[in-house]
């Protein structure tokens, strides 16, 4: 039974030769693309941002109103 055994200086050489092949397959995005990428998650970032603060004041507003409609039938008690 014979066990090959490669050094490690070997074993990182094959891993940086992998790495650099597949990072050569990869199509990176164009600057152009990458701009009109990066406006729609800014844009969609701040729709929800907004979606949710909208919604927050709403709830708040709803329950306080709740809160005025207990005080005014307890009478001020509650």
């Amino acid at each position: 039974m014979s066990v090959v055994t490669r050094s490690k200086k070997q074993k990182k050489k094959g891993l940086v030769a992998e790495i650099q092949q597949e990072l050569q397959k990869v199509t990176w995005t164009s600057k152009e693309e990458l701009r009109t990428f990066t406006k729609i998650v800014i844009g969609s970032t701040f729709f929800f941002g907004m979606s949710v603060y909208l919604t927050d004041l709403t709830m708040q507003s709803f329950l306080q109103g709740i809160g005025q409609v207990c005080k005014w039938i307890m009478g001020g008690y509650a």
